[in-house]
């Protein structure tokens, strides 16, 4: 009985370090180019359709659970492009995606245990933010199944929802800051010729 709950402890943390963007290395992951797009296409819709009996999902839930999923799928495949589309735009603007891989949480992020993550519920928050609560379903090598209740934050950024692994709200607000200075100095140029 202790292996099974020492189990589910390491289970647990490795659903926190996939979210998070943390796990332990890649180098038995598939060659994204390799990956079938089809294949992804249609773990993802049945990672999507997986959620508790009798549950409907609000349009809003349904886009964050599909979100979530389509990043986890994807890294399932050795695919961390997700994870970078999940980040926010000074981030993107700052390093291309072969600079991104160098972060340590991306570096090391691995999503092979996680069968979906299924959203259970959400507060909005502020900064265009909220908490879900998500169960994370896992499908261990034994064929065992664990579930793992959690909370995330995600971002509405650029008109859908995203969970980032690297970037910070802080600093997307100051980019944001600066971007509106620059425009104004613009126009105020503009205005001077």
């Amino acid at each position: 009985m202790k292996r099974h709950k020492l189990w589910a402890v390491v289970t647990g943390t490795l659903l926190i370090a996939a979210i998070l963007g943390c796990g332990s290395g890649t180098e038995d992951a598939p060659d994204p180019s390799e990956a079938d797009t089809a294949v992804l296409d249609s773990a993802t819709e049945a990672a999507n359709a997986e959620s508790a009996p009798g549950s409907v999902l609000s349009p809003e839930a349904r886009e964050i659970q599909e979100a979530l999923n389509s990043a986890i799928v994807r890294l399932k495949y050795g695919d961390k492009s997700g994870l970078y589309e999940n980040e926010f735009e000074y981030l993107t603007d700052e390093k291309n995606f072969d600079e991104y891989l160098e972060y340590e949480p991306v570096r090391y992020a691995r999503a092979d245990s996680i069968d979906f993550i299924e959203v259970t519920g959400y507060e909005p928050r502020e900064y265009n933010s909220i908490m879900v609560d998500v169960i994370v379903h896992f499908l261990g090598p034994t064929g065992v199944r664990t579930d793992f209740p959690d909370r995330v934050r995600m971002f509405r950024h650029k008109d859908r929802w995203i969970k980032p692994t690297v970037s910070k709200l802080t600093h997307q607000l100051e980019y944001e800051n600066i971007l509106r200075q620059a425009d104004s100095a613009a126009e105020a140029e503009a205005d001077w010729e």
